[in-house]
Order: structure tokens, then sequence, then C-alpha cells
């Protein structure tokens, strides 16, 4: 039987968009899972893919290589152990974040600041919830794999503060 591959990002492309994607590589009903999800190769840089799910590979879920970088992964579920990146390629994981602000009793808190602080304290988000108290939907870095050695940017500390209630802080998983 021959190997299921999901997606292949091949020979200097670049600035590809893929996005809402479902990728399952079993073969003909035979439950066994082949191949590789997402393989990225041949210089292939600035790339996104978003909302995306992997399941039932055999080799890689994602598999970087042929100095392919700048490649980021939004909000897509896989088996990270299951991750290859090669020397001079790069990956960033990343997922969406909202915040929403109350006070104490629950009701909304408009106008209040939020930042949030990656696992090495750096400040990296400073944003404002609306009148309902929900700020804009973002992003933050779980990750980043350099060639194989991922920097994790999780777990991180939000803290929402506005002049009508004291600060808060929340640790967050992305």
């Amino acid at each position: 039987d021959g190997e299921a591959w999901g997606i292949g990002i091949k020979i200097a492309s670049l600035n590809n968009i893929i996005s809402n994607t479902f990728i399952d590589t079993i073969i003909g009903g035979t439950g066994i899972g082949r191949g590789t999800g997402i393989d990225v190769s041949g210089s292939s840089n600035n790339n996104l893919i978003y909302n995306t799910n992997i399941s039932n590979t055999q080799t890689f879920d994602i598999r970087i290589t042929a100095i392919s970088v700048n490649n980021t992964f939004l909000n897509v579920s896989y088996d990270y152990s299951k991750e290859s990146v090669a020397s001079g390629s790069s990956l960033y994981r990343k997922w969406y974040y909202r915040a929403h602000t109350t006070n104490t009793t629950g009701q909304d808190v408009a106008n209040a600041t939020v930042h949030a602080y990656n696992v090495t304290g750096d400040l990296v988000l400073n944003i404002t919830a609306n009148n309902s108290g929900w700020t804009n939907i973002t992003t933050l870095v779980d990750y980043y794999n350099i060639g194989g050695t991922i920097t994790y940017q999780s777990n991180y500390i939000a803290a929402a503060n506005n002049q009508s209630f004291e600060i808060t802080n929340t640790t967050l998983w992305d």
C-alpha cells in the first residue's frame, strides 16, 4: 500500500494561507495511519496554517525541512511529539486569545486594560476591553521551534486593571 499525505507545501512556496482543514491520513479504511499531515520543504517560507486538525499519521503530523522559515500554525491541533523541524527551519505555534473582564460580582468591566506576560515575564500583549468587558480576539505564541529546539512562551500571566477595581492576575494556558 502507498503512503497518504495530507498537504505538501513544496519548492519555494511563499506566503500561502491554508485554513479550516481536517487532515486524516487513514488509507482505505484499514485504520492504519500513514505518512505526514503537513510537509513543508524546499525553502517554503512565511506560510500560515490555521483552524486545522491533523490526526492518524504514522510518521509526522508536521514536518518542516530544507531551510523553510517563519511557518505559523495558529489554532492547529496535532500531536506535538510528531513534529519535526530541521536545522535552519522554523515553526511558530499560536492560539487565539480573548479576555472577558468582570468585577468580583460578575458584572462586565468596560475599558479595562489587559496585559499578558509570557513565561519569561516579558509584556507581549496590551489590549483594552470594550463596553461589554470583552477584548478583541488576538493570538498568543505557545512556542516556537527553531531547528528542533522548542522555546515555550506559555504559561502566560494576565493582569487586568481599570480605575474602578484592583489588579487581578490569572495564569493562562493559551
